[in-house]
């Protein structure tokens, strides 16, 4: 009777073992065609522009589990092949960093708001950028980052929020937009720059000017090619952390429609359906906490470097609106324009995640089922629910100075405005203090000297 229990027990734990380690390898398969739907588009981009590095070929998740990358097929090559694109990405690097650095140095912004100093302003503000990016995308892809945010989303909800039909609509808008707006910023920089070098143009960023960067002229062909991957490398980071918030926001809307129809149903008294809706709820906080850790800096200095380029922009634009048919004023136009999506793709996803991970208290509270009829574990359990809720730090911050919420957007938006205004008060005040000195209106008591 020992021994046949005891052979039971064995067999019971070596089946647990053998469903537990086919229950990993699907959600591995799982988190490799999400991470190729969410991801795949942007990381075919920056494979064939040389902008891909590999990542570790392990990575320590938060349980101190070790979560090894399967597409290893070239064992043998691997170690070679990483090594020839961490050259090729420092050498991509070099170019980047100095091109901005460069433009820095000749960014000269002594003459006013003029619009070849904010045109100068605004292509420093880009390089700058584009060197955060450049960084942002390297430890994204070296840390893996991106692997891991999928394999947490499968954890959590099984990806079944971006599986519904209004999901995957929403993440094919998401990729046409991003490849749109990819070829169109890429192409218009690449393009203006090229037209303006070869006719001898004066616009900045195009002119002679830029081929003093690379010391000579012939040298143009680095510049063109450091613009090109500035550019690529700005989108991309940009699609990234688009791609994963829109991803987040439609787990957490998908299990906020789950807790109402559990509402609906009457499963809200049940104290194990509500402690299994807890924990997913857990598990989508610590999705949060992930994209946070991963993005808080990449935020807080891309909107840093944003917000005046913007506003100087706008400014120019309204200030220029006369010389609509120049050439520049067509590059402010597109600066404005580039600026503000942005600071749009930074922001709204963000502040509705932040609304969305909170809505589950409204949805509690609104729950007669839960608060009326007495039960003192569910009871328990939905005020432990509730409290987690309400904690203010559960979003996508500012490098722990702010959490991106749409308060913090009507703020931005505000002193946004007044500032704007003021700089255009400032300069009609400018223009109207100049009195232009005519034989009809020269004053009484003045003095005119001769020379």
């Amino acid at each position: 009777m020992t021994r046949t229990s005891t052979s039971t027990i064995v067999q019971l734990d070596d089946d647990r073992k053998r469903s537990s380690v086919r229950l990993g390898s699907m959600e591995t398969v799982d988190a490799l065609g999400v991470e190729s739907r969410l991801f795949g588009v942007i990381k075919v981009i920056l494979k064939y522009s040389g902008l891909h590095i590999s990542e570790r070929s392990d990575l320590d998740n938060d349980d101190g589990d070790i979560v090894f990358n399967n597409n290893n097929t070239n064992r043998k090559h691997a170690p070679i092949l990483r090594r020839l694109r961490l050259i090729g990405f420092f050498i991509i690097s070099s170019l980047v960093v100095y091109r901005a650095l460069a433009l820095a140095y000749k960014c000269d912004l002594r003459a006013g708001l003029t619009q070849e100093s904010i045109n100068q302003f605004a292509v420093t503000s880009w390089a700058t950028q584009s060197v955060i990016s450049l960084v942002a995308v390297g430890w994204w892809q070296y840390s893996g980052f991106m692997g891991r945010f999928c394999h947490l989303l499968v954890a959590a909800n099984k990806f079944r929020g971006s599986q519904t039909p209004c999901g995957n609509r929403h993440i094919k808008i998401r990729i046409c937009l991003l490849l749109l707006t990819t070829v169109l910023g890429v192409g218009v920089s690449l393009g203006t720059s090229l037209g303006a070098f070869v006719t001898g143009g004066q616009l900045f960023a195009t002119s002679a000017n830029v081929s003093d960067i690379f010391a000579i002229r012939a040298l143009y062909p680095l510049y063109f090619l450091a613009l090109a991957w500035s550019m690529i490398v700005w989108f991309m980071a940009l699609g990234i952390y688009v791609m994963s918030c829109g991803a987040t926001l439609a787990e957490i809307s998908h299990f906020n429609s789950d807790l109402v129809e559990a509402g609906r149903n009457g499963h809200m008294n049940h104290p194990d359906l509500l402690v299994g809706l807890f924990m997913k709820h857990g598990d989508l906080c610590a999705i949060i906490h992930h994209l946070n850790r991963s993005f808080e800096v990449y935020t807080l200095l891309i909107a840093g470097t944003n917000i005046p380029c913007t506003i100087a922009t706008i400014y120019t634009l309204i200030k220029n609106y006369q010389k609509m048919h120049s050439e520049g004023f067509y590059l402010i136009c597109f600066s404005a324009g580039l600026a503000i999506v942005q600071l749009w793709a930074l922001s709204v996803t963000p502040a509705r995640i932040y609304d969305q991970i909170r809505e589950a208290k409204e949805i509690l509270y609104a729950e007669k089922s839960v608060w009326n009829q007495f039960n003192e574990k569910t009871y328990a359990i939905a005020n432990t629910f509730t409290s987690r809720i309400a904690q203010a730090n559960i979003g996508i911050g500012l490098w722990g100075f702010a959490i991106i919420n749409k308060p913090l957007i009507l703020t931005t938006i505000s002193l946004f405005i007044t500032y704007l205004s003021l700089l255009l008060q400032l300069q009609a005040r400018n223009r109207d203090s100049v009195i232009s000195v005519t034989p009809g209106n020269v004053p009484f008591n003045a003095t005119l000297t001769c020379s």
